[in-house]
């Protein structure tokens, strides 16, 4: 016993271990910024859409709205809501958009009404990216008891979320 009570006190000096220890301060975590900015503009006032005097037939175009979107990259997404027409005009108007050139809703192919309140995804941008949206309206040919003076009024908005989100 006493033997081995020696051995043990004798084996403890003879097992070194070595150890350092680096220490790295003053380390920050912050959450990340996801803007969208319309026209330069943040938050956008005004409108987007103004057209006037729209006949039967005729398309006119809203006019380009660009879009930047600042530190990350993000999934764009746009909708119109808050429809409201006179006397169904939203069932009689066509509507047409694309982004920086390409065609996602061609001419002929939705009517008002068939966007309207649905979040219509526009693309994935990097930031710093200017990124340019071309929309049209165009008002049927044939519209029975016409008067001239039917209108509708509505929201554009555009919505920006990061790339990994699969909602809407």
């Amino acid at each position: 016993m006493t033997i081995c009570l020696v051995l043990s006190i004798i084996g403890t000096g003879t097992y070194a271990y070595l150890q350092d220890t680096e220490t790295s301060s003053g380390n920050t975590m912050s959450a990340g910024v996801l803007n969208i900015k319309l026209d330069g503009s943040d938050p956008y006032s005004g409108q987007i859409v103004q057209i006037l005097d729209l006949k039967p037939g005729y398309t006119r175009y809203s006019g380009t709205v660009n879009f930047v979107i600042n530190d990350n990259q993000g999934k764009v997404f746009k909708r119109i809501s808050n429809v409201v027409c006179d006397r169904g005009l939203d069932g009689a108007v066509w509507f047409d958009l694309s982004v920086d050139g390409n065609s996602l809703i061609a001419d002929g192919a939705k009517k008002l009404s068939e966007v309207k309140d649905n979040w219509i995804y526009l693309g994935t941008f990097d930031p710093g990216v200017t990124v340019s949206v071309v929309q049209s309206f165009e008002l049927e040919m044939c519209l029975p008891g016409w008067t001239g003076n039917e209108r509708c009024i509505f929201n554009e908005e555009f919505m920006v979320r990061q790339t990994n989100d699969d909602g809407v």
